[in-house]
C-alpha cells in the first residue's frame, strides 16, 4: 500500500506520469526478458501493432515480412554529403603548443584576412572611385591636371598678394630707398675726402647754374638749363608736378605739398594747424 501511494504521489507532483501499455499491443517478439541485454536494440512504436519495427544492429526489421533494411548507412551517407557541402572549420587545440604551430596559425589568419580584404576592395573599387573636376565643373581623367591647376592658382594668388603689397606701399618712400641704394653703390668707388683736382666735383660745379649768374641775361642755353633746374624743385620724387607758390599753403604733419592744380582754398577743418600750435606750445 505504501509503495502504491508513493508512486501516485510522484506521478501527481513530479509532472512525469508512468506510461501504461496494454498487454494486447505488445507482440511476442517484442517481449524482453529481464536477463536480456538491450545495447544495440531500440524499440519504436506506431499506432498499429503490425507496423511495429525493431532496430537491431543498424537495420530495420519488418514484423510482417521478417525482412531487414539498412538505415544507418543511409544516415551516414547523408552526414558525409553535409560534411562535403560545409567546409571544415579547424578548432584551436587546447593545452601546450609549440611556437611553430602558433606562428603557422597566425600566418593563416593573416592570409585569410588579406584575401577577404582584397575581395572587398575589388567589389568597392568601382563605387568608391574619386571623380576629379576643374574650376568649371568638368571631369578630369588624370590627377596630374588637377595638380597643375592647383599650382596655377597658387601662383596667381602669390602674384595678386605682391601687387596688393606694392599698391599699399608709399611710392615716395620706395623711390627714396632706390635712390639711397644707388647712391651707396656710387660712394663705394668714391673717396671720403674731396680734393681740388677732383674731376667729378669740378664738372658738377661748372654745370651748376646760380641765380646770380650774369649769363642768364643773354645766354639762351644757360637760361634753359636754369629753368629746367628750377622746375625740378616743383616735381615730386614720383614725377608728379607740385604747387609752385612756396610756403603759401598750410603746413601739415607729413610735410605733403599740394598738387600743381590746387586752387589755394583750404578745405580742411583746421586740425593740422591746431596740431602744429600744440607742438610749439609743448616745447
Amino acid at each position: 500500500m505504501a509503495k502504491k501511494s508513493l508512486e501516485e504521489y510522484m506521478a501527481k507532483y513530479s509532472g512525469v506520469r508512468k506510461r501504461t501499455r496494454n498487454k494486447d499491443d505488445i507482440s511476442e517478439k517484442q517481449t524482453i526478458d529481464k536477463n536480456t541485454k538491450i545495447e544495440n536494440t531500440i524499440l519504436t512504436e506506431t499506432k498499429n501493432s503490425n507496423d511495429i519495427k525493431e532496430i537491431k544492429n543498424g537495420k530495420w526489421l519488418n514484423v510482417e515480412t521478417q525482412s531487414t533494411v539498412d538505415f544507418l548507412n543511409d544516415e551516414k551517407n547523408d552526414e558525409k554529403n553535409e560534411l562535403i557541402e560545409k567546409p571544415l572549420q579547424k578548432k584551436r587545440k587546447g593545452g601546450l603548443q609549440s611556437q611553430s604551430v602558433i606562428e603557422n596559425e597566425l600566418l593563416e589568419k593573416e592570409k585569410k584576412f588579406q584575401n577577404d580584404l582584397n575581395e572587398l576592395k575589388k567589389l568597392g573599387a568601382d563605387k568608391n572611385t574619386t571623380i576629379y573636376r576643374d574650376s568649371k565643373g568638368r571631369k578630369i581623367d588624370k590627377p596630374t591636371n588637377l595638380l597643375g591647376l592647383k599650382n596655377d592658382r597658387e601662383l596667381l594668388s602669390e602674384e595678386r598678394k605682391k601687387k596688393i603689397k606694392e599698391f599699399n606701399k608709399n611710392e615716395a618712400e620706395i623711390e627714396e630707398n632706390v635712390n639711397f641704394i644707388n647712391r651707396i653703390k656710387e660712394m663705394k668707388n668714391e673717396g671720403v675726402n674731396v680734393y681740388e683736382n677732383d674731376s667729378k666735383h669740378i664738372e658738377s660745379q661748372k654745370n651748376e647754374i646760380k641765380s646770380e649768374d650774369p649769363a642768364l641775361m643773354f645766354n639762351k642755353k644757360v637760361i634753359d638749363k636754369h629753368k629746367q633746374a628750377t622746375d625740378k624743385k616743383f616735381v615730386s620724387i614720383t614725377g608728379r608736378k607740385l604747387y609752385k607758390e612756396v610756403r603759401k599753403y598750410p603746413m601739415n604733419r607729413f610735410d605733403v605739398k599740394p598738387g600743381w592744380r590746387w586752387d589755394g582754398i583750404v578745405r580742411g577743418n583746421g586740425f593740422e594747424q591746431r596740431w602744429h600750435e600744440f607742438q610749439v606750445n609743448k616745447k
